[in-house]
């Protein structure tokens, strides 16, 4: 995680992506850091509503849906101003406490007699699929909005494509 936001700061900072200044850019971050804060308090509710398994497509079909927004905003950045990118970046990112929770909730729920050891592994999965994701942003040579969103689209149809395998196996 701490990679991939550090490439996703160079892109949006770096003169050659998005050029925010490091003001601007701290606000676009703290922006991201109060929506994330506020899904994840609503979740708390959403929970005792919703199903797990729909919250989850829920969530992972608008990140799918907002990281393709992004690409195509990247493909026609100069046309755009910065508020639009950084509300889709906003409503985009915002909902990874709902995705982050339930899939957690999901797969502990399988293990419960040896789930510590589950946790553990699924966070040592989680940082280690940033890790290697992260540098995919700097193929190019570069960190650069294209390839940022590139790598979103990527990883959100790669975890929708999961979590439909992983339901569809376990039959819940």
């Amino acid at each position: 995680h701490k990679e991939y936001r550090r490439q996703r700061q160079m892109c949006i900072r770096d003169r050659d992506g998005y050029g925010l200044s490091s003001m601007m850019y701290t606000l676009f971050f703290s922006m991201n850091a109060v929506g994330t804060l506020i899904v994840g308090l609503l979740n708390t509710r959403l929970v005792q509503v919703f199903p797990e398994r729909s919250l989850l497509f829920t969530s992972l079909l608008s990140i799918s849906a907002g990281s393709v927004v992004i690409l195509t905003l990247s493909l026609l950045w100069d046309a755009l101003p910065m508020g639009v990118f950084t509300v889709v970046v906003l409503l985009t990112t915002c909902t990874n406490p709902i995705v982050m929770s339930t899939t957690s909730t999901l797969g502990l729920s399988r293990h419960k007699r040896a789930a510590g050891m589950a946790s553990a592994v699924m966070g040592t999965l989680q940082f280690a699929v940033a890790g290697a994701v992260a540098p995919l942003v700097t193929l190019s040579g570069q960190a650069s909005p294209l390839s940022m969103s590139t790598v979103m689209v990527g990883s959100a149809l790669l975890a929708l494509a999961g979590a439909l395998l992983y339901l569809s196996l376990i039959h819940i």
